[in-house]
């Protein structure tokens, strides 16, 4: 019984024939493939071409699908890289199947396991190319994520071992999640003395807000930082106190200019000691 690498070489022989003239004629009939070829960087083209082409070529050989398989998903990760839609991939990859089948017909190819191969192939390509795409594409918008969070709350470093961190906005869960572990590591990196906790900029603390600035208020002292806060609005002390935070033993500021100001006096308190 002919294997899904044995029927993809018999394609692929057929296909082999037809290379120079098929896809040419296609991309210069077919709108779907020649607004995706347009759309190729060099690289691209390489991967998607030349670079396809010897990894089937050493499938065949092999007798495993392997190195085909590998040369699609690096195809389809650096296809999501260069910010291509799903949608212009995969109309790109079922047009040339219907590329192939129209020339199986004119040519009266009627041979199943050719037909299959051509299967095999698409199959494949939906399964690499788009699990690629999608991881490759996942991932980009994670980090897309975590840079969105890095500059909705940056930890700025005022002074030598001083830190300032503003808070604007809505506490979301996501922001949330992230801020103790990344004021944690940059007191760690700057081995930060005092930190200004600016919330003027806070639109409201609910409940959960409220617990997570205590936990890295306490967090904070015990890695021996002096945390002053500031900018606290009514509102928000209000609900501060409603949520029965425990961040008592604050030093407090009305603001960012008292903040500092008072961080200078500890510094020269310090130094003077």
């Amino acid at each position: 019984m002919i294997t899904d690498a044995a029927a993809f070489a018999k394609f692929w022989t057929f296909y082999a024939k037809h290379r120079d003239t098929v896809l040419p004629d296609a991309i210069a009939h077919t709108p779907v493939l020649a607004r995706f070829y347009a759309s190729l960087t060099g690289e691209l083209r390489e991967l998607f071409g030349p670079a396809v082409i010897a990894a089937a070529e050493r499938s065949i050989a092999s007798g495993e699908l392997t190195a085909l398989e590998e040369a699609q998903r690096r195809i389809g990760a650096a296809f999501a890289r260069a910010g291509m839609t799903y949608h212009d991939v995969f109309g790109a990859v079922f047009e040339l199947r219907n590329v192939f089948l129209g020339l199986m017909d004119r040519e009266s190819i009627r041979d199943t396991d050719i037909m299959r191969g051509l299967l095999v192939y698409v199959h494949n390509a939906v399964l690499n190319i788009g699990g690629a795409f999608i991881a490759a594409r996942d991932e980009m918008l994670a980090q897309q994520r975590r840079q969105i969070l890095e500059l909705s709350t940056p930890v700025l470093q005022i002074a030598p071992h001083v830190l300032l961190v503003p808070i604007i906005g809505e506490l979301t869960d996501d922001r949330l999640t992230s801020l103790t572990s990344r004021v944690l590591a940059h007191i760690r990196e700057a081995r930060a003395r005092r930190l200004i906790l600016d919330l003027t900029g806070l639109a409201h603390a609910d409940a959960r807000a409220a617990g997570v600035l205590g936990q890295l208020v306490a967090a904070c002292r015990l890695m021996g930082t002096h945390v002053i806060v500031c900018g606290i609005s009514s509102e928000v002390a209000t609900s501060i106190v409603e949520q029965n935070a425990t961040l008592a033993g604050l030093d407090v500021a009305g603001n960012l200019e008292q903040a500092v100001a008072f961080e200078q006096d500890l510094a020269s308190a310090g130094s003077a000691r």
